[in-house]
């Protein structure tokens, strides 16, 4: 059994927070490139979309409107809006208690009139700016406590699923060598959440696959 300290939750904005509010199109998700820098330390970090985008376009046509790199890290967004006070929050909270409720999360967003009063959970960000470095630093920092947590409770990660790993080897096997092979591309073919792709790519490496390279892929032997 995973501990739910092992998955926690991102909720993440994209208006104010991967942008200025006030961002022409061209300048759009200037702040991803920060942001997916950081998650890439974390792979166990489930992202959750919270912004409002999702309310207005279908999951693939919004995954194909961010970079590649932070689409891939997406693994789905949160429910229907909510009217009245705090209503962000009480989204967020929804979609919280469906995935689990004792993991611990964080919001990145820039309306913090829509979150209660000192919500620990709230990374506020200036809707003017983007997310900037002190938050990702502020994020960083939960994570690495929650990291420390774990490695005191001698938690380990668990290894994939016989299933996951043999549908993997099929599907490596097929190729041709030198062929070059991504996370995201996994998560496409097998249609696999992000961690499980990492955890089951990280198990053929030095047999079927080499390690990874600057860019996150690697090569088929």
């Amino acid at each position: 059994m995973h501990s739910p300290l092992s998955e926690p939750l991102l909720f993440l904005d994209f208006d104010g927070v991967l942008h200025a509010n006030d961002a022409p199109p061209p300048r759009r998700f200037e702040r991803a490139g920060a942001l997916v820098a950081l998650l890439q330390r974390w792979p166990g970090l489930t992202v959750v979309v919270s912004s409002s985008w999702r309310l207005h376009h279908s999951w693939p046509a919004l995954l194909d409107s961010l970079p590649r790199a932070l689409a891939a890290r997406l693994d789905t967004r949160t429910g229907a809006a909510v009217v009245g006070r705090y209503a962000r929050h009480r989204e967020i909270v929804d979609c919280w208690r469906l995935l689990g409720d004792r993991r611990p999360w964080r919001a990145l967003d820039d309306a913090a009139w829509e979150f209660p009063p000192h919500c620990e959970q709230l990374i506020a960000c200036d809707g003017a700016r983007g997310v900037q470095q002190a938050q990702l630093d502020e994020l960083e920092c939960w994570l690495i406590g929650l990291s420390n947590l774990e490695c005191a409770l001698g938690h380990i990660e668990p290894r994939p699923a016989p299933e996951q790993m043999a549908r993997t080897i099929q599907l490596l096997q097929g190729l041709p060598a030198r062929s070059p092979v991504s996370v995201a591309w996994l998560q496409r073919e097998l249609r696999l959440g992000y961690r499980e792709a990492v955890r089951v790519l990280a198990e053929t490496e030095g047999e079927l696959l080499s390690p990874m390279d600057s860019e996150g892929r690697r090569w088929r032997l």
